[in-house]
């Protein structure tokens, strides 16, 4: 493992990079566990049509631009228990020029996957071979965004991550970024690099 000492100081074709300036996203527990009240967990068809109307008007009422600045990415595979819950929190930022662009996984057209994210709104892009490393790069073949931000079908986010990530990208000299993560599958909350 590469320490962030070693990351600080370390120089990429010219290019700093640093965690030192990277502001944190505040959020607070009852934010995450709303999050995950609403969006994590077995649902009726019924419900989950509810909660993806909810996230549907979220996302509609921010305008997006046909190129937008943002790209956000996440592989999905088999996520029906926890995709919602993802989408609201992404649905929810406050930074609103960007796209969410969902590839389903190793998984057969019409997946429940699919039929949420589809449902939520968002762009859809299915992927019938396995693997979250060609999905990832599938989402970023599909991006219209000029920087792409990869996340996973299972994580919270707080509403002003897009925001720190947006400001942190301003700076020409930052190339890559990292941050906290709560994943609501494995319950792991942990820095991802």
């Amino acid at each position: 493992m590469v320490s962030t000492d070693a990351l600080n100081s370390s120089k990429l074709e010219g290019v700093t990079l640093s965690l030192n300036h990277v502001p944190r996203c505040a959020t607070s527990p009852e934010y995450i566990r709303a999050l995950e009240a609403f969006g994590v967990g077995a649902f009726t068809p019924a419900q989950v049509a509810a909660k993806c109307e909810r996230v549907r008007r979220l996302i509609e009422a921010r305008p997006l631009a046909a190129r937008p600045h943002l790209s956000v990415v996440i592989p999905a595979h088999r996520e029906e228990h926890y995709i919602l819950g993802t989408l609201r929190s992404l649905a929810e930022q406050t930074y609103r020029d960007f796209e969410v662009i969902v590839v389903c996984n190793g998984e057969p057209a019409g997946s429940p996957t699919q039929r949420i994210a589809e449902a939520c709104g968002v762009r859809v892009v299915n992927d019938p071979a396995p693997g979250i490393s060609r999905a990832r790069q599938t989402g970023l073949m599909a991006a219209r965004g000029d920087i792409v931000v990869s996340t996973d079908a299972d994580t919270l986010h707080p509403r002003g991550w897009l925001s720190a990530i947006a400001g942190v990208m301003r700076d020409e000299r930052v190339i890559c970024g990292a941050g906290l993560l709560r994943s609501t599958s494995s319950r792991y909350a942990g820095t991802a690099w």
